[in-house]
């Protein structure tokens, strides 16, 4: 079932150029969990311990305002949830649930900061230098 994901990872605007071994270090650093319609995955205020890609279905992203569900978006496949809360260490703004039958790889907290380590050394641009860039004047 792995390589079923793999391909369909490969597909995901957000994996553009990704090959399908590529994927399947996405997929080896997490774990693939299966969700029912109406199982909530996360809920709003939790810690942020993981996050969320979803691979297959839609999950609805919510949260509760006067005894109400405010639906904030409906994300599907190739769509992260979680990031921010994860990256930025605070609780969960929204709360997801599976809106279908779905299937989300779901990274820890740690295998995801570390998975986007390389990326940023990667990205084209960095010098690896903290300080501000120089204004050079040209000389005319």
């Amino acid at each position: 079932m792995n390589e079923q994901y793999a391909v369909l990872i490969t597909g995901f605007p957000l994996f553009k150029g990704f090959t399908v071994d590529g994927a399947r270090m996405l997929l080896d650093s997490g774990e693939v969990k299966e969700f029912s319609p109406g199982e909530v995955l996360i809920k709003e205020g939790d810690e942020p311990k993981f996050v969320l890609l979803v691979v297959t279905g839609r999950l609805q992203v919510f949260v509760q305002r006067q005894g109400r569900d405010l639906v904030l978006t409906d994300a599907g496949p190739g769509t992260i949830l979680g990031e921010l809360a994860v990256l930025c260490g605070i609780p969960r703004s929204a709360s997801v649930r599976a809106s279908e039958k779905s299937a989300a790889l779901q990274w820890s907290a740690a295998a995801f900061r570390s998975l986007l380590l390389p990326m940023f050394f990667c990205r084209s641009g960095y010098s690896g230098s903290r300080s501000a860039p120089s204004s050079r004047k040209s000389a005319r």
